[in-house]
C-alpha cells in the first residue's frame, strides 16, 4: 500500500517538475522561455519516457537512474529556487528526495 502511495506521489513529481521548469522559463527573457520553459521540459519529457519511465524501452539501472534523477531533481530544485523563491524550492526539493529515495528502497 505505502509503495502504491509513493507511486502516485511519484507520478505527480514527475508531472510537477515538467510543470515548474515551464513555469520557471516563461518568468525570464526570450531566451529562457524558449530553452528552460520549452526546450528543457521538452526534452526532459523525452529522455525520461526512453531511459527512466518503468516501462522504458532502454531503461537505466538503478545506480544511473538514482544519479539522474540526482541531476534533474536538484537542477529543478535550484531553478524553482532562483525563479520563485528558496524556500519553495527547498519544499520541491524534499518532497522530491524523500519520494526518489522511498521509490528506490520500497
Amino acid at each position: 500500500m505505502i509503495k502504491d502511495i509513493n507511486t502516485v506521489i511519484r507520478f505527480l513529481v514527475e508531472l510537477g517538475t515538467v510543470i515548474l521548469l515551464i513555469a520557471s522559463g516563461w518568468r525570464g527573457g526570450l531566451l529562457s522561455k524558449l530553452l528552460l520553459g520549452l526546450l528543457f521540459p521538452l526534452l526532459l519529457m523525452v529522455f525520461w519516457s526512453h531511459y527512466m519511465a518503468p516501462m522504458a524501452p532502454a531503461r537505466l539501472t538503478e545506480g544511473y537512474r538514482g544519479l539522474v534523477e540526482i541531476i534533474i531533481f536538484g537542477s529543478t530544485a535550484v531553478i524553482i529556487g532562483r525563479a520563485f523563491n528558496w524556500p519553495a524550492g527547498v519544499v520541491y526539493a524534499a518532497i522530491a528526495g524523500i519520494n526518489a529515495v522511498l521509490d528506490h528502497w520500497l
